[in-house]
């Protein structure tokens, strides 16, 4: 007869008992890899969420910031460095809570949330090698700003 991993049988012997305890032992630590698994494809589902939330709600920023501005660019409003850019970095703070473990993948997310917007006002023209690095260096203050916001909020949580 054959014998599944997690039946159990009795037996007489020790040696039958220690192989009952070990097959009792391998369906326990199978049934803790299936739930560290759960765990991780509810973690993933999350991540994957929040990253589709924040990009729409990023591009829809720099849409918005591009409209206001009467610019097709960006980067390209008088008031970039003044204005739009701190905001984006308080938004890539509030942004930064929907990830439950890696916070600061909001930063780079709500920084290129600006070639999207680029693309869809104007061509994408040779320059937009230009506008991805500028955006790749804008995202290192707020990588570094959200990563200082988790430190802190972990922190409050902690109590300490």
């Amino acid at each position: 007869m054959a014998r599944s991993a997690c039946s159990t049988v009795t037996g007489s012997t020790a040696g039958e008992a220690q192989t009952v305890q070990g097959r009792v032992g391998s369906c326990a630590s199978r049934m803790r890899n299936m739930q560290l698994s759960l765990k991780e494809r509810t973690s993933l589902k999350n991540i994957w969420l929040a990253t589709i939330v924040t990009l729409v709600i990023s591009v829809s920023f720099w849409l918005a910031a591009s409209w206001s501005a009467d610019v097709n660019e960006p980067w390209d409003a008088q008031c970039y460095l003044t204005v739009l850019y701190p905001a984006s970095l308080a938004l890539t703070l509030v942004l930064g809570l929907l990830f439950q473990k890696r916070r600061w993948l909001a930063g780079p997310i709500v920084m290129f949330g600006q070639i999207p917007c680029v693309m869809i006002s104007s061509e994408a023209g040779p320059l937009l090698a230009v506008g991805i690095l500028y955006s790749i260096l804008l995202s290192i203050p707020a990588v570094m700003l959200s990563w200082v916001a988790c430190v802190i909020c972990r922190r409050m949580a902690a109590g300490g």
